[in-house]
């Protein structure tokens, strides 16, 4: 079982870049580091098997899909049987668990995502609807299949695509157990009103004009029960009301989300069309 492993970097922070190294580099074989954004390579300096590590991209942010899809491509190309895909900004917990717990299961294969955060359980595989895009596994043969990630998408709705086209073809997706992802999404911002504090993890108005974009053209490609239950949950219009309280900058948030939600339903409708 040949690992190769991506980490996505833009601006990192040194101290939880290492810690995220030290999560994986021991069990990987390669491990590809992806400059989206000037990086000082000397960060990593000294760090054990640091002769697994080999950088990759111009130091150009060209967003996440085209770092995944150098990996797949990568992969394919010098034998390796996984790739796995990580964030800056991930810190794992149990990656020994994580790969044991793979390699003894007598399920088919298939798109593997470990427990984040608040979603890790003790345990073996369980199917799940939507791992996202750190910490996921993926066997080559199955990139192979799918042609690897959406170019188009630059950040956000990647990790949902992939995994939409993965169960329109039978493929199985699992939360694996005994391990857990700690992940930082992103700014949290909180305002209290009256009695009830509300928080939400905050986005520019053009990281969510993407969003918005990208998850209608994926609602109109993929109208499945459980992902217009997700994109409800998850950004919904109570969602967007809670931003609409505790941002700033109201006024742009409200636009970059109708504006969104507008391209992205006639985008959708055009490839359905």
């Amino acid at each position: 079982m040949r690992i190769l492993a991506i980490v996505i970097l833009y601006n990192p922070d040194s101290k939880l870049l290492l810690k995220n190294l030290h999560g994986i580099a021991r069990y990987v074989d390669r491990l590809l580091l992806w400059q989206n954004s000037e990086v000082d390579q000397n960060i990593v300096s000294g760090i054990p098997f640091s002769e697994k590590l080999e950088w990759a991209g111009d130091r150009e942010n060209k967003g996440i899909s085209a770092a995944l899809n150098y990996a797949w491509e990568f992969a394919a190309n010098n034998g390796y049987d996984f790739l796995l895909t990580m964030d800056q900004d991930s810190v794992f917990v149990g990656f020994d668990n994580y790969i044991s717990n793979i390699v003894g299961s007598d399920q088919p294969a298939g798109i593997y995502g470990p427990g984040v955060n608040w979603m890790a359980f003790t345990g073996t595989l369980r199917f799940f609807d939507f791992p996202i895009t750190s910490g996921m596994l993926v066997p080559v043969d199955i990139l192979n299949k799918l042609g690897g990630y959406r170019p188009e998408f630059f950040v956000d709705g990647i990790d949902l695509d992939f995994t939409l086209r993965a169960k329109e073809q039978g493929i199985p997706v699992y939360l694996v157990g005994d391990c857990v992802l700690l992940q930082q999404y992103g700014v949290s911002k909180h305002r209290r009103i009256l009695f009830k504090t509300i928080s939400i993890n905050s986005h520019s108005p053009a990281r969510l004009y993407e969003m918005y974009k990208n998850y209608q053209i994926l609602l109109a490609e993929h109208p499945t029960p459980e992902w217009k239950n997700h994109y409800r949950q998850m950004w919904g219009l109570k969602n967007i009301l809670k931003r609409i309280i505790v941002e700033d900058d109201r006024l742009s948030i409200c636009r970059a989300i109708i504006k969104g939600i507008k391209d992205g339903k006639k985008q959708g409708n055009k490839t359905n069309s």
